[in-house]
């Protein structure tokens, strides 16, 4: 079990309890002054039927616990149930174009490639034994590398094997096309990791493409990495292993279609991560994997109901129990 929230309200939390502390003193002052009109507080206590000076702390406890729920509505609660990934067949699907030799000044190591090729091996690692993986690479078209296995010597070393393939281009939609035809069969829940550098420029379209995905209930997590714009690309003056030799000066960066990546991922159900460096890839693969199989609950509606709850609960107490002097 994973909670997220926001700390952007953390302050204000701070701020209004102890706003809360001061409006209860000063409450307790106001009531003490008002006591000062009889001159026998025995009578007086007598005549209510209670204490005078109760520090009533009850209400105040209620009056903090509204206004934590009110601040925990605002900051966007979400509780995330995490799954056993078992239950679900991954397909790995990695880009495999030229463009993907880069190591972007060395945020890859040794490039783009092999720094996927890592991160994938070490989610592999963390996953229930049984997990069952099938692997599809593309450039300009796709392959299918691997059917689903839960064989970890067998993925391990096909993924090791994974090489710049031709012909040039982006087959993204094929891509999705071929992993989806490797779970039509499975019982279990469908999951595609998709990995790619680039825009989708060869081969079935994404909207083709999706509706196989969608045909089969089929969720895709989209992978994008390097530069999202001119500006980003810029920064990218490394020569990729493709281009040694042969007199390169100078690389251009492509640049990723990211509206179509954020496209199939919503469609389908999945997320999509943009990654700059081997460190946001790492988590990246970790989250399309390891918390595929995730429920996630926004508590915003709760806990206003149960802060308005509070309220009134309080409020019942303020005229009946706690009342003050008359």
């Amino acid at each position: 079990m994973e909670i997220y929230y926001s700390y952007e309200n953390i302050n204000l939390l701070i701020v209004l309890i102890g706003l809360i502390l001061i409006i209860h003193m000063v409450t307790l002052k106001k009531i003490q002054k008002r006591t000062f009109l009889f001159a026998n507080y025995e009578v007086l206590e007598k005549s209510i039927g209670k204490k005078i000076f109760r520090k009533n702390y009850l209400p105040l406890f209620l009056r903090t616990l509204a206004v934590i729920m009110i601040i925990l509505a605002i900051s966007n609660l979400t509780i995330t149930a995490v799954m056993n990934v078992a239950d679900i067949d991954f397909v790995l699907a990695i880009d495999t174009s030229s463009t993907m030799s880069t190591s972007d000044n060395g945020n890859f190591t040794p490039n783009r490639l092999g720094a996927a090729k890592e991160s994938a091996l070490a989610v592999m690692a963390s996953v229930p034994k049984g997990t069952r993986f099938g692997l599809v690479s593309f450039s300009g078209k796709s392959y299918r590398k691997l059917e689903l296995s839960d064989n970890r010597i067998e993925l391990r070393d096909e993924l090791r094997a994974l090489n710049f393939e031709g012909p040039a281009g982006t087959a993204t939609g094929d891509a999705i096309v071929t992993s989806a035809s490797m779970l039509t069969n499975t019982s279990k829940k469908k999951v595609i990791a998709l990995l790619t550098d680039g825009v989708s420029n060869e081969g079935v379209s994404i909207n083709e493409s999706l509706k196989y995905a969608l045909n089969y209930d089929i969720v895709v997590y989209t992978i994008g990495i390097g530069p999202r714009n001119k500006s980003e690309a810029q920064n990218i003056v490394d020569v990729p292993e493709y281009l040694i030799g042969k007199n390169a000066t100078t690389y251009i960066a492509p640049l990723l279609d990211e509206q179509a990546l954020l496209q199939i991922a919503n469609m389908t159900g999945g997320k999509y991560y943009h990654v700059m460096n081997r460190s946001e890839l790492d988590n990246a693969f970790e989250n399309a994997v390891l918390r595929a199989n995730s429920v996630e609950i926004n508590v915003k509606k709760w806990a206003l109901l149960l802060a308005i709850l509070i309220l009134m609960i309080e409020w019942a107490l303020g005229v009946t129990k706690y009342k003050t002097i008359p």
